[in-house]
């Protein structure tokens, strides 16, 4: 403590036994100045470190060390737990999981609605949609049966079936 090393110290200066010798230092001052210095108290014992608390209880068919594979990584309980039970405690699909890499593109939402959206590009107009036709092409020789007299339609339908060949087309017509 301070009071001990200041009494020591007063001890063991030199002008220390002149200033006890003066007699100017009232009674029992000078016993104590003179004493043994205390023994230092011993410290108190540090206290007994406390028991680690039981593991948390994981929902039935959690893998436990796969579960504290991964929370020693810093992923949250709950989320672990959802990416453990998606990989059949498959680690390694966990992790993947959790780090986001099994995304399926249906999560991600719809793609942006222009190119280079979200890129730091200008914003362009999509080109205009390529018309559409809506009725197949005629086959060839559609009017060479209807100069026959049969219709359009039954000479299409006609030529669709023989595979474009006039003759055979004629000949289904025919009958």
């Amino acid at each position: 403590s301070g009071a001990a090393v200041d009494q020591e110290m007063f001890a063991r200066a030199p002008s220390a036994s002149r200033f006890l010798a003066s007699g100017r230092v009232p009674p029992g001052v000078a016993e104590g100045l003179l004493a043994a210095p205390a023994a230092p108290a011993a410290p108190a014992p540090a206290p007994a470190p406390a028991a680690p608390a039981p593991p948390a209880a994981l929902p039935a068919g959690i893998d436990r060390v796969a579960f504290d594979s991964l929370q020693s990584m810093g992923f949250a309980r709950d989320a672990i737990i959802g990416a453990l039970r998606a990989s059949s405690n498959n680690v390694d699909e966990a992790l993947m999981s959790l780090l986001g890499e099994g995304v399926a593109e249906a999560d991600l939402g719809p793609p942006p609605p222009y190119p280079g959206m979200n890129r730091g590009q200008p914003l362009v107009a999509p080109p205009p949609p390529m018309p559409i036709a809506l009725h197949r092409a005629e086959p060839p020789g559609v009017d060479q049966i209807t100069a026959l007299g049969f219709s359009r339609e039954s000479a299409i339908r006609a030529l669709r079936e023989n595979d474009n060949n006039v003759e055979r087309a004629v000949e289904s017509l025919l009958g």
